[in-house]
């Protein structure tokens, strides 16, 4: 799944796809990646250099994964 809208933590700034996240912090209330105390309402949109990348990034990922699933 492409990363389609980047949320970033406000604790540790880590950032995650926004639709991946929730539901794993309904599962583990802890980063993922530093395992330190993370909650929904600590999540923010992501900063626009973030948001620009990610952006960029998705059709490239596109053009790599699609042609591996036929």
């Amino acid at each position: 799944m492409p990363f389609l809208d980047p949320t970033t933590s406000q604790t540790c700034a880590h950032t995650f796809c926004h639709d991946c996240i929730l539901p794993a912090l309904q599962v583990s209330p802890y980063c993922p990646i530093d395992r330190s105390p993370l909650s929904p309402k600590n999540m923010a949109p992501s900063n626009p250099i973030i948001r620009h990348v990610c952006a960029r990034l998705i059709p490239s990922l596109l053009f790599l994964i699609l042609p591996l699933r036929w």
